[in-house]
């Protein structure tokens, strides 16, 4: 009988672990933790969650500095008694916090009481007081529509008779729009340092932009020296008020000092594409130019060679703005020859608003 190899049969008992088949597969099983005593707290206590929470939002958050902890009543009344404008820009909690009409308006007449006044005091205000002024009325909130309310409530707290005082004055054409609201400002006497905010010099030119604009320079011959950098920026936006055929606004740019030279008067003709009621208005600001010793090259060959391509074109403009440049050509050459009144008569047609 032959002999046999013993072997080990699957299952058997006495095998060692590593020789069982489901070696290694077996799930630990999880002990199960021990009863809670009587009054201990699980660490998912959802107390304890929300308090860890705030300890890490405390740790993510900046501290709150002293002046944002105060209550908003004394921080608007901070910020009306110190006439601080900027003071909302320091952080959007204070910007939240000083957001109102009632608060705007009072923060207008703390501010403006300063730059106008008597003929004594509003010539002598800082450079800080007109600073916060312009900075005021470069604010968002500082309309058209704001400014003539202000203007209405101030001449009634200081009591000033301005329908009296104002009442034989006759405005030019021009400007008798909101005449009363004009008047009013000049009898509040503000100081001739006290220039237009920035935002009235750049496009879009709305209408209540050019209204409020006139009314700043209404009084121009009073208006100090400008400062070289604003003088830029008037030039700068004179040129885009004739890209954009801002009408109304180009004689304010002139009140402020722009002056009207060859380019300008280029870009008002072969960019703009010769808005008559433009060019008329140039022509009349480069006579008072030419009295101030800027002239116009009235012979400018990119002038004329534009306005012989629109007469061949049998537009209409071509013809005007030869006649145009003709007759000023002539004015340069022989002053005496022509009347001091003679003027270019201006198309009813274009005496619309060209307002954006």
């Amino acid at each position: 009988m032959a002999s046999r190899t013993p072997m080990r049969l699957r299952g058997k008992r006495n095998a060692t672990a590593a020789e069982k088949w489901h070696h290694g597969k077996q799930r630990h099983q999880s002990s199960t933790p021990a009863p809670l005593e009587r009054g201990a707290s699980s660490s998912l206590d959802p107390a304890d969650i929300v308090s860890e929470h705030r300890r890490k939002r405390r740790r993510l958050d900046p501290e709150l500095s002293r002046l944002e902890q105060l209550p908003t009543e004394i921080l608007q009344a901070i910020f009306v008694e110190s006439a601080n404008v900027d003071l909302p820009l320091a952080s959007p909690r204070l910007a939240s916090q000083l957001q109102s009409a009632h608060l705007h308006r009072e923060l207008t007449s703390r501010v403006m009481e300063r730059v106008t006044g008597s003929e004594n005091k509003s010539p002598y205000s800082s450079v800080t007081e007109l600073k916060s002024a312009s900075r005021l009325m470069n604010s968002k909130f500082f309309t058209w529509q704001f400014f003539q309310d202000w203007i209405r409530d101030e001449v009634e707290a200081r009591k000033l008779l301005v329908h009296w005082l104002f009442a034989d004055i006759v405005l030019p054409s021009k400007i008798q729009r909101h005449r009363e609201r004009k008047l009013e400002w000049l009898h509040l006497r503000p100081s001739p340092r006290l220039l237009p905010p920035v935002k009235l010099l750049r496009a879009p030119f709305t209408q209540d932009k050019a209204d409020m604009l006139e009314c700043l320079v209404l009084d121009y011959r009073k208006l100090g020296p400008t400062p070289p950098a604003y003088a830029e920026l008037v030039q700068d936006g004179f040129k885009q008020a004739i890209l954009n055929n801002a009408v109304g606004t180009l004689s304010s740019f002139g009140r402020l000092g722009a002056k009207v030279d060859t380019e300008l008067l280029r870009v008002a003709v072969c960019e703009a594409r010769c808005n008559r009621a433009v060019v008329y208005e140039l022509k009349l600001q480069g006579r008072k130019g030419r009295e101030a010793g800027h002239d116009i090259d009235w012979l400018d060959p990119e002038l004329w060679g534009w306005a012989e391509k629109a007469c061949k074109n049998g537009d209409k403009p071509g013809l005007w703005l030869k006649d145009l440049l003709r007759l000023e050509a002539h004015l340069v050459m022989n002053p005496p020859l022509l009347r001091d009144d003679e003027r270019i008569p201006l198309p009813q047609p274009v005496l619309h608003d060209m307002m954006d």
